[in-house]
């Protein structure tokens, strides 16, 4: 498990870093390629049913 972590997180904080607001990252496991280590959901998109709703204040 902490595998997965310290192969994902280097791309994870770089595609973090260029985001334009909030983003659900999912760390998937160890892989050869980058690409499929990490899953990145934009939830103003495409809103997972479990994410909180904005609040309408």
């Amino acid at each position: 498990m902490i595998a997965t972590v310290a192969a994902g997180l280097p791309a994870a904080l770089n595609l973090l870093t260029g985001a334009d607001g909030q983003r659900l990252v999912t760390l998937r496991g160890i892989d050869p390629t980058p690409a499929s280590r990490l899953r990145v959901v934009d939830p103003a998109a495409a809103p997972p049913k479990y994410w909180p709703k904005p609040s309408q204040e």
